[in-house]
């Protein structure tokens, strides 16, 4: 049976459009486009029956279409036409090399993990996950925040700062690593905890397994406090009010580049452990 798949384009983004009319002609060889989609999080239409979802845009627009693809574990196959792509591991030219893997019955797949975030405020619940990361941030007008960690059910410290980071391994090298976290390969299932500037020189980044709960109660919040996932703000937070993170069991399915090879992709496109750049007068040996 043919490959039914389903096309989400940031149409408003430079060169998009181009890369949409390729991505068609790429599929047709090997499926059916069966609908175009913006790239938006409204929920797939219940009728709409489909063995691939392909994301063509940005990073960001990758991660509204994983968690768009979530509830119905449908494969992912993320196509850069943005600036960095670095979640977007195929290229129009990349996915036209390998169409017929990445459309074929014999794919090659990648479950990544995800986190499950639960909101609960004044006796409202509301849930979601995130691909790259879920953050506490103090907001305005940026005082401290207090927040009292639970972890697997152990009273944790309580945390004063600007707020909290809680990162997948594929969202290692996001907010999470510009706050002094660790990179992490998106193989591993953990949840890192990454503090956002500390009230205290103690309070380190720490990596908990996949399947680790973490609970927030609010002690102290700014009237601004938001919990934010995947750059997209989803609620205000106040004293009393508790966040629950945890790893999802199911996570989500990508389909994987075969040329991509993650630490080569850290050095080349977010220049990881590059070396300082010597004036050029310097006649600098190795290792200085």
């Amino acid at each position: 049976m043919s490959c039914r798949v389903a096309i989400a384009c940031e149409s408003a983004r430079p060169g998009a459009t181009e890369a949409l009319a390729r991505v068609r002609d790429i599929v047709r060889p090997h499926g059916i486009v069966v609908a175009e989609l913006a790239a938006d999080e409204s929920p797939l239409p219940a009728d709409l029956s489909i063995d691939r979802l392909v994301s063509v845009g940005g990073d960001g627009t990758f991660l509204a279409q994983a968690r768009r693809a979530h509830p119905r574990d449908i494969p992912v196959v993320g196509v850069n036409a943005g600036r960095l792509g670095f979640l977007t591991s195929f290229t129009v030219d990349a996915l036209e090399r390998h169409a017929g893997m990445v459309f074929g019955a014999a794919a090659s797949m990648e479950r990544r993990s995800v986190l499950a975030v639960t909101m609960c405020r004044n006796g409202d619940v509301a849930e979601g996950i995130c691909v790259n990361d879920c953050v506490i941030a103090a907001g305005d007008p940026f005082t401290m925040v207090q927040l009292r960690l639970t972890i697997d059910g152990e009273p944790g410290p309580v945390f004063r700062g600007d707020g909290l980071i809680f990162a997948t391994a594929l969202g290692s090298t996001a907010y999470n690593l510009s706050g002094g976290g660790p990179i992490v390969h998106p193989d591993a299932n953990v949840l890192l905890v990454t503090p956002i500037a500390p009230h205290s020189l103690s309070f380190r980044p720490i990596v908990l397994t996949g399947a680790a709960e973490v609970s927030v109660r609010v002690e102290r919040a700014n009237p601004g406090t938001t919990v934010i996932v995947d750059g997209q703000p989803v609620g205000r937070v106040g004293a009393e009010d508790e966040i629950l993170v945890r790893g999802d069991r199911r996570g989500i399915r990508v389909v994987a580049n075969p040329e991509a090879r993650y630490w080569q992709t850290l050095q080349r496109k977010m220049r990881w452990a590059e070396a300082p750049v010597y004036s050029p007068e310097a006649d600098a040996p190795p290792g200085n």
